[in-house]
């Protein structure tokens, strides 16, 4: 049973609403909290999740995670929304967040993203990985658990290129496991829109 809570397009900030009516990446507003902890819930999420992602995952976690984006100048963290309906309805399905490296990779950014399992194999995350670029970036990159292949997928379609793996540089769970690395230029980004 599907237990996500619509959210008007228009309510959203200005902000997020573009000459796109199926840009995903949106900013994060209070009434989305239920919803987010809904999607975010599920332990399948969590297990291919970084540590800092809490499991389980209460209405207090997602509240927490949207009151960030508001000090964020420019935004990092945004929610995954499937696209408007006729009604101009949409309805957050996950989060997208990004992190600046630092030093001399001060202009790569690392992505992080989740969609719950009500959308899974519908192309939403598809979209979200590559409504990243902007801003002074040169590179976007994202680490993927080496058996995650859904997600790699959902890269490769969105332009990112697999550059490596670092072998067993992860431990979860009990088990080590290697990473995937990909990433994507932002000339590739904005040479495809």
């Amino acid at each position: 049973m599907e237990k996500r809570i619509p959210t008007s397009w228009q309510s959203r900030p200005a902000a997020a609403r573009t000459s796109n009516p199926n840009t995903l990446a949106l900013p994060s507003v209070a009434s989305d909290a239920a919803a987010l902890q809904a999607a975010a819930e599920d332990p399948a999420i969590a297990r291919r999740m970084r540590d800092a992602y809490p499991a389980p995952y209460g209405l207090a976690n997602a509240e927490r995670w949207i009151g960030i984006a508001p000090a964020e100048d420019p935004p990092l963290n945004f929610a995954i929304c499937t696209p408007p309906d006729h009604a101009g309805t949409t309805t957050v399905c996950g989060g997208i967040g990004l992190k600046r490296l630092a030093d001399v990779e001060s202009r790569t950014l690392e992505v992080g993203y989740w969609l719950g399992r009500d959308v899974w194999g519908r192309g939403i995350a598809t979209e979200a990985p590559a409504a990243a670029a902007g801003g002074p970036v040169q590179r976007i990159e994202a680490c993927v658990f080496g058996d995650n292949d859904a997600s790699a997928r959902v890269l490769t379609k969105a332009g990112y290129v697999l550059e490596g793996s670092r072998r067993k540089a992860g431990f979860k769970n009990g088990k080590p496991f290697d990473i995937r690395i990909f990433g994507i230029l932002r000339e590739e980004v904005l040479g495809s829109r």
